[in-house]
């Protein structure tokens, strides 16, 4: 495991977002590293130096930092140690070089894509720049891989990242309220509700299957873009009429083990006609598996490996079947095990450990 490094972080999200892969990055490489956390989202300069609740001692040194919304930021670091510069979007690019690091590492989590054109080849020649700059590039699927090994000559794949102590070692939570009122069968979608939700097949499933009842959870995430693309707020008010469809905000992720607990499928229904969605990697996967829920998802592609525990529909008749075979026949005891055991190897542990081998300092 990488140790006693002063690592950088520029983070571009709150450090609260359902999608917490850099709180959690964060966390792990607070425990045996000097880790200054610059926080954009708040339009700050500097929201927090991170401390864990452990009360850790977390390097601190003297430090100016000046952004200039108007132009390219300009930031000075005082340290008399050279740091590793930890970014996760190509957004970050003008930053790589302002803190004299001794290496930029680009952790990729995602596919930057858009669905508006102009915006999309903004997006990628972006990127293009990024990985010229950047010294290695972690990918956390095999289709990140596969699509950025081409585009740069340290590119490596590495585990997606689990919060294994939540979601595997927690023990089985009581009922929670919200789900004393909704009907057995409970099939599960834990996440943004955005545009990435393939809204047709959401309403023709709920629909053609009034007995089964569909749960989201998670808050409502709209970029202007493309909630405009994809009709958001028309589709969302459009799936809130039909009574077997339910809608939760956000919650802690401990209540979210509360609420698996007492689903009997985790469901991730993206619209894989969006790059974005097609080549993504969904964290909740490995959040399904901890708990040993069956899972049922559209062809997501880094998902289609994980057959048989992700069952793979095309369409709302594919997914009827399956789910109706799952809440017939069980999920057998075997397949948990399994899932168990990828979870186990997709901790957050294993993708630092991994990625502090390639980073070789």
């Amino acid at each position: 495991m990488i140790k006693n490094q002063l690592i950088v972080i520029v983070s571009h999200l709150p450090l609260n977002f359902v999608c917490d892969y850099e709180k959690q990055t964060i966390k792990i490489l607070t425990k045996k590293n000097k880790v200054v956390v610059f926080n954009l989202s708040s339009g700050t300069s500097i929201l927090r130096l991170l401390t864990n609740k452990q009360k850790r001692k977390v390097f601190q040194k003297q430090f100016k930092a000046l952004i200039n919304k108007k132009s390219n930021p300009i930031l000075s670091f005082q340290s008399h140690q050279k740091p590793i510069l930890w970014l996760f979007a190509p957004s970050l690019n003008e930053f790589i070089g302002k803190f004299k690091e001794k290496v930029c590492l680009y952790d990729c989590v995602d596919y930057y894509s858009s669905l508006d054109k102009k915006e999309d080849k903004k997006i990628k020649n972006q990127e293009r720049d990024f990985l010229q700059k950047v010294g290695v590039v972690c990918t956390n699927s095999p289709t990140l891989y596969r699509l950025k090994k081409a585009l740069h000559n340290k590119v490596f794949q590495v585990p997606q990242g689990c919060n294994v102590d939540l979601f595997l070692k927690t023990k089985k939570q009581s009922l929670p309220a919200e789900f004393k009122k909704i009907p057995f069968p409970r099939i599960i979608f834990i996440g943004n509700i955005d545009h990435r939700l393939n809204f047709p097949l959401i309403k023709k499933l709920a629909q053609n299957n009034p007995a089964w009842s569909f749960i989201f959870i998670g808050p409502l995430h709209k970029d202007l873009i493309l909630a405009a693309k994809t009709q958001l707020e028309k589709n969302l008010s459009r799936l809130k009429k039909i009574k077997n469809i339910y809608f939760y905000p956000r919650c802690s992720k401990k209540k979210l083990v509360r609420f698996l607990d007492h689903s009997q499928l985790g469901f991730i229904p993206y619209d894989v006609r969006q790059e974005f969605c097609r080549y993504c990697y969904p964290m909740k996967v490995f959040e399904y598996f901890g708990r040993g829920k069956p899972v049922i998802s559209t062809p997501i592609e880094s998902l289609i490996p994980l057959t048989p525990y992700v069952q793979i529909a095309k369409d709302a008749k594919q997914f009827s079947l399956k789910i109706a075979k799952i809440l017939k026949q069980g999920w057998p005891g075997k397949y948990q095990k399994k899932q168990k055991e990828l979870a186990i190897a997709n901790s957050w542990e294993n993708k630092i450990e991994k990625m502090s081998q390639f980073l070789k300092l």
